[in-house]
């Protein structure tokens, strides 16, 4: 390293160090301790990160992996993993909204928006926006996510045509989570 170049980055070491000392912080910090934010919606999906299964007629029927990711701000959600019908949905803030944008396998994306639980435990999500929905085309437009404790949860998709329901399209299932499966672990999917 040339001596003009050394130079530099001691002086820009010292420097920082100087700066650093005079805000208070020691020789490893590098900001200030951030605040503790307040609860959200969010924290109330993220013990849902784990793997999910419901049964019927004695065999397993859905399964759902779901993980946090994006340094803990994205509930990730893979619906039937491995499967041809493979889904994502994606949950994170959206100011004070909690929004879901649903990657469905007929190839739309719609996004969904919840601001509060509606009652304990039970969070509705209501159709926002999203792309690639076709004029006549179904897509999801409602769902509704019932935390009953941390081992059981319910979801119910509402598919929507032209802004308005299809109840002939909705699914239901309650789910329980996956025993001796660690938080996000992909299980495989069900054979029909």
């Amino acid at each position: 390293m040339h001596r003009a170049a050394r130079f530099a980055v001691i002086a820009l070491t010292l420097a920082c160090g100087t700066i650093g000392t005079l805000a208070g912080l020691g020789p490893h910090d590098h900001a200030p301790p951030a605040a503790k934010a307040a609860p959200t919606i969010l924290d109330a999906f993220r013990p849902l990160a784990g793997s999910w299964e419901s049964e019927k007629d004695g065999k397993v029927d859905t399964i759902i992996t779901s993980k946090m990711s994006a340094s803990d701000s994205v509930l990730v959600e893979t619906m039937f993993p491995g499967s041809p019908h493979e889904m994502v949905n994606m949950y994170h803030l959206d100011g004070d909204a909690l929004v879901v944008t649903h990657y469905c396998a007929i190839g739309n994306q719609p996004r969904m928006r919840c601001k509060g639980a509606k009652s304990p435990g039970v969070y509705e999500f209501t159709f926002d926006a999203g792309t690639n929905i076709k004029p006549g085309e179904l897509y999801m437009g409602k769902l509704t996510v019932t935390i009953h404790d941390k081992d059981k949860v319910t979801q119910e998709w509402v598919s929507l045509k032209d802004g308005k329901e299809a109840p002939e399209h909705t699914v239901k299932f309650t789910m329980n989570r996956k025993k001796g499966a660690a938080a996000g672990e992909a299980v495989k999917p069900a054979s029909k």
